[in-house]
């Protein structure tokens, strides 16, 4: 899984959405 920091970091991955 993908830590909040990262995630914010590859939000055009759309990690976190």
């Amino acid at each position: 899984t993908l830590d909040a920091a990262y995630c914010f970091r590859n939000v055009q991955d759309n990690c976190c959405l």
